[in-house]
């Protein structure tokens, strides 16, 4: 696959940050992940069973954040006397001011 990739003029640095999914794991033996992991470099998730969706959007988020050089921050914000709200924000560095008003 990745010579078929490459002989398709996919640069090198997309190859060696290409995320490999093995979806439908559901139909594989669970004995059998952890051979298709190591020979194949696969993410083993199930989209029917909802299996490793998490690690993937984690993974693909941790991804994200490495190349482009952003960061994230949680913020929490007081609303009301005993309750508060967290939001997250994706930072591009020199985008948000070191202090906040």
């Amino acid at each position: 696959m990745l010579e078929t990739l490459a002989g398709l003029g996919v640069p090198r640095a997309s190859l060696d940050n290409m995320i490999t999914v093995g979806n439908k794991m559901d139909l594989v033996p669970p004995g059998e992940w952890p051979r298709l992991k190591e020979e194949w470099g696969l993410l083993p998730i199930s989209a029917k069973e909802g299996f490793g969706l998490g690690l993937l959007a984690r993974t693909i988020e941790t991804k994200i954040l490495t190349l482009t050089g952003r960061q994230q921050l949680k913020v929490t914000v007081p609303v009301q006397a005993r309750a508060a709200k967290t939001y997250i924000l994706l930072r591009f560095p020199g985008s948000l001011p070191h202090r906040f008003p």
